[in-house]
């Protein structure tokens, strides 16, 4: 869907856009290219930049003539400007290809000279050219490599332009944790430096982030940040992509009317800088929000405007077309060549055979018919020798067309592997989910042991028939509660744990109440935890706790139990640590009956399946460690689990 692809668009349009020798620190070996203070190619280099980026048709002659002037010039920190600036027109034309071999010139004449900022600004639009293409484990690749060269330069600029393609780059490899953590290092490093044009871009990068994990309320604020920025700066293609943006996500919540105005106002905006590509957007989203208003004339006005731009944008650019017009273009040529070649040689055997004739007339004499012989030799032989080119002109054509063809054919089967390729991918990523959702489900299930509720219903009775209201109703009120926060959190995959230590609360005052106080509990909370802002997968340590009541606690015989649950930070992960004077494992096999060790081994394994699927990250992985605690005799003493939460 175009809307989709519009809201994910303008992610692309970011980092870093000033010159090497501009400013930022720099290394040693990029010194010799700094000058005392901006030049003129840094003058040109920001108006045709800012040009670019809001009027790219009226940008057009400007980066034409300073190419030019550039090639005529032949000086090498001009040309790499112009080839960057020439990329970077190309790019925002939607022109792909044309785009990159720009680029490539210009990192050719970066690295053989030194301008290393140059050289970080042309990896990153490289790594964006691939982030376009879907290629987006290359784009990631490019930009960790940029982040490498910024960091030796100490170019706080470059890096966070890196970050930024690091991070949209691995939101769309589903690493959204990790994205959302790199993004916001970007908007901490364009705000420090005060460069509000490129932060408005990564506050919108950050709302797609929450907003394709339906969090609306934080993705609004970010759109309407850039948005005020955009508004601010009169930068008017962030200005068009913010309000596009804002429109969907009102269209998402359910406010037709306030998204028809936003996307009204992009629009304007988009026509004055003819972004087709942005219009053919908008246009679809305009048509599906006055369809829902039961507008339809304009709903049929604006998908007749979106069918027009989306043939503008998506006739032109092909790659099979473009190899085919320069077959015919370079096969037009050499015919050229050859008419000429042609017309040349009758031209030249008109004229001598008018000169003979001439001859003949007027001197009628045997030296000059001698002379004229060898006039005709020669021009026979000259004769020969065209024609010969002739031939191997007719020759290299054709060699030529063949390697284009075969360079057609070639492409036409890296396209069908890649599209392979993706569906496979795509195919994956459909079973992920689907094993996702089924643990999703097998979780809630599990949630609450059907085992409790049927005896915490039978506690409730024996209350009531014993006429102990107070105790059936404090009773019959904590369930209820503990219900009500399981079903209100059932459709969530995580929990921040004040919540989620709440719900546990109240399981265990049950549990006291109903095996009549034979345990008590210590809850130990790490102060440097945030239980408010953090989140964890919900209801994961209980199934351990229920373990730790059923087969540890309750058939203990000598003394009080007692099970103490601590929660610790440890750098990107939470370690809890649940711990009781239980019988011990040993012990618990023999007096358990097999139905309740099935259910803990249930709930136990599903537990370790959601920890398996936070581990996205070598160095910070879930995992479940359990030790019998014993006496210095070997007698046991109790139990211990540590469970290791990776958070981001």
């Amino acid at each position: 869907m175009m809307t989709r692809l519009f809201l994910a668009l303008n992610i692309l349009l970011t980092g870093s856009i000033l010159l090497s020798c501009q400013s930022g620190n720099h290394s040693p070996e990029s010194r010799k290219n700094i000058t005392a203070g901006p030049s003129e190619t840094d003058t040109i280099f920001k108006k045709v930049n800012s040009l670019i980026l809001n009027y790219p048709d009226s940008a057009r002659p400007f980066v034409e003539e300073n190419l030019g002037k550039a090639l005529k010039r032949n000086d090498p920190k001009e040309l790499a400007v112009a080839y960057f600036l020439d990329g970077k027109l190309h790019r925002y034309k939607s022109q792909y290809p044309a785009a990159m071999q720009e680029y490539v010139k210009s990192l050719e004449i970066c690295k053989n000279n030194g301008f290393l900022k140059l050289e970080c600004q042309n990896n990153i639009q490289i790594g964006f050219i691939y982030y376009l293409e879907e290629k987006f484990p290359d784009a990631e690749k490019e930009g960790e490599g940029t982040l490498e060269l910024a960091d030796r330069l100490g170019d706080k600029e470059e890096i966070a332009g890196a970050l930024n393609l690091i991070g949209i780059s691995t939101a769309k490899q589903n690493k959204y944790d990790s994205a959302m953590v790199i993004l916001k290092k970007a908007l901490q490093i364009r705000l420090r430096l005060g460069q509000k044009d490129e932060a408005g871009w990564v506050y919108i990068n950050i709302g797609n982030l929450y907003n394709s994990r339906n969090n609306y309320d934080s993705s609004l604020w970010y759109f309407n940040t850039a948005l005020n920025l955009a508004t601010s700066l009169n930068n008017a293609y962030q200005q068009s992509i913010a309000l596009n943006n804002i429109g969907w996500l009102n269209h998402i919540i359910g406010k037709e009317k306030e998204a028809i105005q936003y996307e009204e106002k992009a629009a304007k905006i988009a026509f004055k800088r003819n972004d087709y590509e942005l219009l053919a957007g908008i246009y679809e989203n305009l048509g599906l929000f006055y369809a829902i208003t039961n507008n339809f004339i304009a709903a049929y006005s604006a998908d007749t405007s979106y069918t027009s731009f989306n043939d503008l944008v998506y006739g032109v650019n092909k790659t099979n077309a473009v190899i085919e017009t320069q077959i015919k273009y370079e096969t037009k040529e050499k015919e050229h060549q050859n008419d000429r070649l042609k017309l040349q040689i009758n031209l030249f055997v008109a004229g001598l055979a008018f000169i003979l004739l001439l001859t003949i007339l007027l001197f009628n004499r045997n030296r000059i018919i001698t002379k004229a012989k060898k006039k005709v030799e020669t021009v026979v032989n000259e004769l020969t020798i065209a024609q010969q080119k002739l031939k191997e002109s007719e020759k290299e054509l054709e060699n030529k067309v063949e390697v284009r063809t075969s360079e057609l054919a070639n492409a036409n089967e890296q396209l069908i592997h890649e599209i392979e390729e993706k569906n496979k991918a795509e195919a994956e990523l459909i079973e992920f989910n689907k094993k996702v959702a089924e643990l999703q489900m097998t979780s809630l299930r599990l949630q609450m042991n059907p085992h409790f509720i049927f005896n915490s219903l039978n506690s409730i009775q024996h209350f009531i028939y014993n006429n102990n209201k107070e105790e059936a109703a404090g009773y019959l009120a904590k369930f209820s509660s503990l219900i009500r926060q399981i079903l209100e959190h059932a459709n969530e995959n995580t929990i921040v744990p004040a919540d989620d230590l709440k719900m546990l609360q109240l399981y265990l005052e049950l549990e006291m109440l109903r095996f009549d106080h034979k345990f008590e509990y210590e809850l130990d909370i790490d102060p440097d935890i945030d239980i408010h802002n953090i989140e964890i997968p919900s209801m994961l340590i209980q199934p351990f706790v229920e373990n730790a009541i059923l087969h540890g606690l309750v058939p203990k015989e000598n003394g009080k139990g007692k099970i103490i649950i601590r929660l610790r930070k440890n750098k990107n992960s939470i370690e809890c640590i649940i711990e009781d004077n239980g019988i011990g494992r040993d012990k618990s096999v023999e007096v358990n009956a097999k139905s309740i060790r099935n259910k803990k081994s249930l709930g136990i394994k599903v537990s370790r399946e959601r920890l398996a699927m936070l581990n996205t990250d070598e160095e910070n992985e879930g995992s479940v460690a359990i030790t019998d605690l014993k006496d210095l005799k070997g007698n046991p003493l109790g139990t211990r689990v540590e469970i290791r939460i990776p958070i981001d």
